[in-house]
């Protein structure tokens, strides 16, 4: 049986495109946004199944922050390039978490 994308899918696999073509289309679509979320995996920023869609060229990580029930965390602040050379700028709960991001206007 064929997925949506063309490719045969796997048996008993439910997914509509395959990994390669998940990962063009992610990055067909962080061309045309403003704001996008992805995953920090060290020095760059992924889709959920690891494709690289930006490049992180700084990060800092912020004060510890308290909850009102005593647990406590700390944001990263990054700033990143996508494969068409924008900048982008975002924060998150550090690695392996998601980044909420912003292109950076010129």
């Amino acid at each position: 049986m064929l997925m949506q994308c063309g490719h045969e899918k796997d048996k008993g696999s439910s997914t509509t495109h395959c990994s390669e073509c998940a990962h063009v289309g992610e990055l067909t679509a962080i061309r045309d946004r403003d704001y996008y979320t992805a995953y920090l995996a060290g020095d760059y920023l992924t889709t959920f199944v690891g494709g690289t869609l930006l490049h992180v060229v700084s990060r800092r990580t912020g004060k510890t922050r308290y909850t009102p029930s005593g647990g406590r965390y700390q944001l990263t602040y990054l700033t990143a390039v996508d494969p068409f050379g924008r900048t982008w700028s975002g924060q998150g709960l550090g690695e392996g978490m998601y980044v909420r991001l912003r292109r950076k206007v010129r």
